[in-house]
């Protein structure tokens, strides 16, 4: 059904969006150490 369709389309496209900006937080946050 269309529906379907649409249901596995969004859940790529969200997939693909979260690993881009997973990756982009990881090059753009410094992870906190305390010395």
């Amino acid at each position: 059904s269309p529906q379907f369709w649409l249901g596995l389309q969004i859940d790529f496209d969200l997939d693909v969006a979260e690993d881009k900006l997973a990756d982009r937080l990881d090059k753009e946050i410094q992870v906190y150490s305390p010395a």
